[in-house]
């Protein structure tokens, strides 16, 4: 990551001396404020989310749901919950009118929901995650749905829900222990 940083670091300061126009250096500072979160440096990815967010409206839709994601996660990595939530509510709501963003939509329900169980908030999280969860089961992403079934264990387990979090364990413990079939053809 240091030789990643150094590079956005470079292309900043040739940016800057040719006087790059300002939305190009949306992703100079989005890509810096993502490698310092990395290198949990939060103080100076803040800074480059702050820089980012002073040109928001200048970024498409895609570039909104990156920066509120990315930057909800620097404040998750800091425990500051309350900000992450309000940062990936904000990514939701960006794209939850446009169908084609449904996938992302699914990313930022899984990510909400995670923060309300972290804050408590057991019904708010259930919610957000068995819809993110069930998108998930649809599309068949093994990566986002173990991240839910995860989060929908702790969950059982902060209810009290013993028999739920067995089922939920057996189901994370069958679905990424079974052999794929590549697995069973030995190839």
């Amino acid at each position: 990551l240091v030789g990643s940083e150094m590079c956005i670091r470079d292309r900043l300061y040739i940016a800057d001396s040719i006087d790059l126009p300002e939305p190009e250096l949306i992703n100079i500072y989005t890509g810096l404020g993502q490698t310092y979160s990395e290198l949990r440096d939060f103080d100076l990815s803040h800074y480059y989310f702050n820089l980012a967010y002073k040109l928001f409206d200048q970024m498409d839709i895609n570039r909104k749901f990156v920066y509120c994601t990315n930057h909800g996660n620097v404040y998750f990595f800091e425990k500051k919950y309350p900000e992450a939530l309000d940062l990936f509510k904000k990514g939701y709501e960006l794209v939850k009118p446009s169908p084609e963003y449904v996938y992302a939509q699914n990313v930022c329900m899984l990510n909400i929901g995670a923060i309300y169980l972290l804050m408590g908030q057991l019904d708010s999280a259930q919610y957000y995650l068995d819809q993110s969860y069930s998108y998930f089961e649809k599309i068949g992403n093994s990566s986002a749905l173990y991240h839910a079934q995860t989060q929908i264990f702790e969950l059982a387990l902060r209810k009290g829900n013993i028999a739920d979090a067995t089922k939920q364990l057996h189901s994370i413990c069958l679905l990424y222990t079974s052999p794929s079939p590549r697995d069973i053809s030995g190839s």
